[in-house]
């Protein structure tokens, strides 16, 4: 009786299992000029794309998205657009980094312009907290911390501890840990003692240009052309961070273009990276007190071998839509979540290839 009520138990578990993907839209915007950053809103209703030195403003509804306007304030190309939380601002850095108000979309002009890193910026992340603070990265090296005084940013911190390239950056969600990958092949973990000083507290290698937290003391890490993503967690007996798991991914020895960050969505546990022309798709789940991961997707933009990877783009905050351009088609793709249900036990993921 018990093991009949056990195998029916297990049955509806089974029944209940779904996987996830990702699927094209029929709504697309061509874009001829190149678009190394997409950005879209808390809210899901304001689109900024980098259109080489430009920045492109559009409404998105629903996944259909209309040309608002150009806007022309940069003298070198477009690397990284960010929105804030809670505030109508959005953030684009190039050679240096300006701030813009949503509410200006009639006649934009940046409210700020923060000019002090000495190269291009090539990555950069927001705490949306009481405190809130800018944190970027540069091709000079350098981290930079900009806390907000009034109407002001100021420059309060600057870390020298890469020596060549900072490449990303991620901030955990309480705002206390920060990560950053570079040039020289190095991942610093760097932590914030008195919520104004940052001290870097452990080195580990890694020859990456991605990295993304999926909880308060792990995160993933995309070595470069690999063919695993690397999972790190934080030991209290040790007080350092460690390598606990690689999870096959899609995109091995293909070239991989810098700049596309990666993103993970909280509310699905869906972290998504890119690894040479794939996008992978990985679904965590909680085991033992850790993060386990599976990859549960991988687009690949089926390019010639001497294709340079061109790809970039974000996700919603929710993880309902995915937004990339591509240097082939030219064309932003909006691809929106969608679950299905597993059959049976033995049914297996499969890849999506889109083009």
């Amino acid at each position: 009786m018990f093991k009949d009520q056990n195998v029916r138990q297990q049955s509806q578990e089974q029944s209940k299992e779904t996987y996830l993907t990702y699927e094209l839209l029929p709504q697309i915007y061509i874009q001829k000029k190149m678009c190394w950053a997409i950005a879209l809103d808390q809210y899901t209703k304001f689109l900024i794309t980098g259109a080489e030195s430009n920045i492109n403003t559009m409404q998105f509804r629903s996944g259909a998205i209309k040309r608002i306007q150009t806007i022309q304030r940069h003298e070198s190309w477009i690397t990284t657009l960010n929105f804030f939380k809670q505030m109508p601002l959005f953030i684009s850095g190039s050679s240096c980094i300006k701030i813009w108000s949503q509410n200006q979309q009639a006649n934009p002009k940046f409210l700020i312009k923060l000019s002090e890193h000495s190269s291009n910026i090539q990555c950069l992340a927001l705490r949306n907290l009481n405190s809130r603070v800018i944190i970027s990265g540069s091709k000079d090296k350098n981290i930079k911390f900009w806390y907000q005084s009034e109407a002001q940013w100021i420059c309060k911190q600057t870390i020298r501890e890469h020596s060549n390239a900072v490449c990303g950056l991620s901030l955990n969600q309480e705002g206390d840990t920060l990560i950053s990958c570079g040039e020289d092949n190095v991942i610093n973990i760097i932590k914030c003692q008195d919520d104004h000083h940052w001290n870097v507290i452990q080195k580990l290698e890694g020859q990456g240009v991605r990295l993304s937290f999926i909880c308060k003391d792990t995160f993933a890490f995309q070595p470069w052309q690999g063919s695993k993503l690397e999972l790190y967690t934080y030991s209290a007996q040790t007080g350092l961070y460690y390598k606990y798991q690689e999870l096959p991914i899609q995109g091995c020895r293909q070239f991989c273009a810098y700049l596309f960050p990666c993103f993970f969505v909280s509310s699905k546990n869906i972290l998504l990276s890119k690894n040479g022309y794939n996008l992978n798709f990985i679904k965590f789940k909680i085991n033992s007190s850790q993060f386990e991961g599976k990859l549960e997707q991988a687009i690949e933009f089926d390019y010639p071998n001497n294709w340079q990877g061109n790809i970039f783009g974000t996700m919603s905050e929710g993880g309902d839509f995915l937004i990339t351009w591509d240097s082939k088609t030219k064309q932003i793709q909006i691809r929106k979540y969608k679950e299905y249900q597993l059959q049976n036990k033995k049914s297996s993921y499969k890849n999506c290839s889109m083009f």
